[in-house]
């Protein structure tokens, strides 16, 4: 390769997430090991509040887009972890200050490990109805290109990404179309063509890629005979109608001043969706203050309570190049030449630099929960019940209980997507 393209290789970073959903306590973290000699509990609690952080941040700077929002957090962490273990000086310190890196070095990503293995447990049942999560990371690069024999393995060990080599340059469309079947296999083909077409050539250095893929079904599924069609506002005033999955149920729940909050468990009980539904014509007052820190205090100020509940069936794709996003939060060196990725290839000469940032989500919610077949009715009765009737727009998060990881967080402007 001549010295001039060898100067124009570039860096391509992928996140690729799918949450097919309808839609605590700290006790079963990793404590300190000899094998895992960093990955302790706190370790693992302040990687989860740091997570979060970055789950509001990017809300926040995506909500400024029209319609529905899906973002997986956790994903684009580890996607953008696996870069920043090449990163140095400036575009590592802005890394860490955009994405929420704030962790002692020595053991961010045995502690990013730690947490990923933690979730994986999550979808160790069995069975029709079984909650089911799973993540996979996966890096591609070119044998014309020098990567770190250190690098390639710290993605082995801590992010189990195992280097595959393509030929960018002799073979561009093969390539692109390798790496978005291997992110369509890992998310049950729910997330497709996540790499653009034109985006490898022969100066692609690398592409790293993060999936997360859920199904899981309501602990207390709604019995499709009760599904109808119901009104749904719109942010402008206009009504809609709608399938409306309707039930009677304990669930935690509180009214609080200016909105309402409702969870619904999946089975196994270990991880939930929580609905926030704002007061009619407060939804951009509440959007705009809310963050991971009042999610915290909503999800322990919620009361087990039997409601009505209502929820509108929905479903729908988000997709984000999020360059300019996380150039906004201060991660502005990584995005071209001059960028400081030394640790990938150990030579100081300001390449490569991240060209694409892309991010694409999907989930489905109705009755039963994700892509399950089987539905137990609930009791339907009139009583004195406080009704929860998602009616208008309304945010909604998936969120581990055990560790509080959100993994998804989103809201639906329209429910027809």
């Amino acid at each position: 390769m001549c010295a001039c393209a060898a100067r124009s290789r570039r860096f391509l970073a992928l996140a690729a997430c799918v949450a097919l959903a309808l839609a605590g306590c700290l006790n079963d973290l990793p404590t300190k090991t000899s094998d895992s000699p960093y990955a302790d509990r706190e370790s693992v609690a302040e990687r989860v509040a740091r997570t979060n952080e970055l789950a509001s941040r990017l809300y926040h700077q995506l909500a400024e887009t029209e319609g529905n929002l899906l973002v997986s957090p956790p994903s684009i962490a580890v996607c953008a972890a696996m870069a920043y273990a090449g990163a140095q000086g400036s575009t590592k310190h802005q890394m860490t200050s955009a994405l929420c890196f704030w962790h002692s070095q020595a053991d961010f990503h045995a502690t990013m490990k730690a947490l990923n293995d933690t979730l994986l447990g999550r979808g160790a049942d069995q069975g029709p109805d079984a909650f089911r999560l799973s993540f996979a990371n996966g890096c591609w690069g070119a044998d014309y290109w020098p990567y770190s024999a250190d690098y390639l393995n710290l993605l082995l060990v801590q992010y189990g990404a195992v280097m595959q080599m393509l030929d960018f340059a002799g073979h561009p469309d093969e390539s692109l179309e390798t790496i978005n079947q291997w992110v369509a296999d890992h998310t049950e083909g729910r997330v497709q063509n996540l790499l653009p077409p034109g985006s490898i050539d022969a100066s692609t250095y690398l592409v790293l890629a993060t999936t997360i893929w859920l199904r899981a079904s309501w602990l207390h599924q709604f019995d499709p005979e009760y599904t109808s069609n119901r009104e749904f506002t719109l942010l402008d005033g206009t009504s809609i109608q709608l399938p409306t999955m309707e039930g009677e149920e304990v669930f935690p729940y509180r009214e609080f001043e200016g909105f309402r909050a409702v969870e619904l468990p999946y089975v196994g009980d270990a991880v939930s969706m929580y609905l926030i539904l704002p007061d009619a014509g407060q939804f951009a007052t509440f959007e705009a203050g809310f963050d991971s820190r009042r999610l915290d205090d909503i999800v322990e100020g919620l009361v087990p309570r039997g409601i009505w509940l209502g929820l509108p069936k929905f479903s729908f794709e988000s997709a984000f190049d999020l360059v300019a996003t996380l150039q906004s939060l201060g991660m502005v060196d990584a995005f071209g030449p001059g960028a400081n990725f030394t640790g990938m290839d150990g030579v100081d000469d300001g390449v490569p630099w991240i060209s694409e940032a892309v991010h694409k989500t999907f989930i489905s919610v109705d009755e039963y929960g994700t892509e399950a077949a089987a539905g137990m009715g609930m009791c339907l009765t009139v009583g004195e019940h406080p009704v929860f009737r998602a009616n208008r727009p309304f945010i909604f998060i998936i969120r581990d209980k055990p560790t509080g990881t959100i993994l998804f967080l989103g809201r639906v402007l329209d429910p027809r997507g």
